[in-house]
């Protein structure tokens, strides 16, 4: 996906594996970017997910963080989740621990 997109990638563009954020500062500019979004997806024979897309959002929950005009911060309910886990006991549970906070 980062491939197809990488002429929209980091100004308009982030990827995280099969998750696509697309952003612009204007309705003008995201209508640009959208369409040229699709366009590289349809030239790459990939197409979207409708139930799991969203458009026109001002603010969005995308991968553990919420994004919006005024910046990035974490997802409440992810940190209320995170608080909510037993002190790790064993290596493991540390381990486990150390790669859900990430």
């Amino acid at each position: 996906m980062q491939r197809v997109l990488v002429e929209l990638i980091p100004h308009n563009a982030q990827v995280w594996i099969d998750d696509v954020l697309i952003y612009a500062k204007t309705g003008g500019e995201f209508n640009d970017v959208i369409r040229r979004s699709f366009l590289l997806l349809h030239r790459h024979n990939l197409k979207l997910n409708l139930k799991e897309s969203c458009l026109f959002q001002r603010e969005v929950t995308w991968c553990g963080r919420v994004i919006s005009g005024d910046g990035v911060r974490h997802d409440p309910a992810r940190i209320s989740a995170l608080t909510e886990l037993p002190l790790p006991t064993t290596a493991a549970e540390l381990q486990y621990f150390v790669c859900t906070s990430n």
